[in-house]
């Protein structure tokens, strides 16, 4: 091979940068992590997703599927304007759904359902995997009741595709796991996520909370719960019933927030301590009714006169019903 054909050959295997970063993403985000329950043509349209306008093609057929432990046909794209092609390697390919497998109190692998949904771990787990598959997207109630007070490798959870956090940590006395790195990113719900966790104290300040929707009793009976969260986004939160009830210990600024689709707050700071000043909320609270009942019930220590107009008017209007139902008994 004379030094001309020598260099056409590295061109025509030189990678086209768009299909380099393609290939970046798939080693980052999919290989490893494929579904049995996707087929080619759902896998491939993920993975568009993550590279907008870069006009990708399936050269393989779509609606193939893979399977698990077995050679699977090989998924292949292209760009629509290059003949240059590209096979994307599956690596491990996960079941449609899996049991908890556990040595002692050790979980060796991490179950899950068919809907993509984790399975609870027993409550004596005190190590799960590294790894949690990609493919999951809720945490609901995986570590309820537990008994421990850290889980070995919990902190290196990628759980930047998890939309469901709702009671991953509901009534885990004693855990205290430092997961202030979990990315939550793609989280909508947070309800009941550490009620009756009454240990937990750890710094979560960093979450990004701009799309969740849902902060129901987030805090509920977390007694010893005392960490900055003013610089969370709550833009998008639509209820916080119950959220800091029974917080003994909670009172952080909140000045910074801003809920500005608020639907109930019933209950928010029912029997706590919190006292902080909430005037700022003022102009970002929703115009009309939303429900403020029982805000700060059992709450000596909130007074008034710290709070926003749009909220004492509706608490004034709910204490005046409760006064009247008293008198008519």
């Amino acid at each position: 091979m004379n030094n001309d054909e020598e260099k056409k050959l590295k061109e025509e295997q030189k990678l086209d940068p768009v299909l380099q970063e393609v290939l970046d993403i798939w080693n980052k985000d999919f290989k490893n992590d494929i579904w049995e329950k996707w087929s080619y043509g759902e896998i491939f349209e993920k993975l568009k997703s993550k590279i907008p306008d870069s006009k990708l093609e399936l050269v393989s057929k779509p609606d193939i599927k893979p399977t698990p432990d077995s050679t699977n046909p090989p998924f292949v794209i292209k760009l629509n304007n290059s003949n240059q092609k590209l096979e994307l390697p599956f690596g491990k390919v996960w079941p449609i759904s899996s049991e908890t497998k556990y040595n002692g109190n050790e979980a060796t692998s991490i179950g899950y359902t068919e809907d993509g949904k984790i399975k609870r771990f027993k409550e004596s787990t005190n190590k799960v995997p590294e790894h949690l598959p990609k493919f999951i997207y809720s945490l609901e109630s995986a570590f309820k009741n537990s008994t421990q007070k850290e889980i070995e490798n919990l902190d290196k959870w990628d759980t930047s595709n998890i939309s469901y956090f709702t009671a991953v940590f509901s009534d885990a006395k004693k855990f205290n796991h430092d997961i202030s790195r979990w990315k939550t990113d793609s989280a909508l719900s947070m309800f009941n996520m550490f009620s009756g966790a009454e240990d937990f104290n750890q710094d979560i300040s960093k979450w990004n909370t701009s799309n969740v929707t849902e902060m129901d009793g987030m805090f509920w009976d977390a007694t010893n719960f005392n960490q900055d969260l003013n610089s969370w986004n709550v833009e998008k939160v639509t209820s916080m019933i119950n959220m800091f009830s029974n917080t003994k210990k909670f009172n952080s600024n909140l000045d910074n927030w801003k809920p500005k689709s608020i639907r109930s707050v019933n209950g928010m700071f029912a029997n706590s301590n919190f006292n902080k000043p909430l005037l700022s909320w003022e102009s970002h609270l929703p115009t009309g009714y939303f429900n403020v009942d029982q805000f700060k019930n059992g709450n000596n220590k909130l007074e008034d006169n710290n709070l926003p107009e749009k909220i004492l008017k509706l608490l004034n209007e709910y204490r005046e019903k409760v006064k009247a139902s008293n008198d008519r008994k």
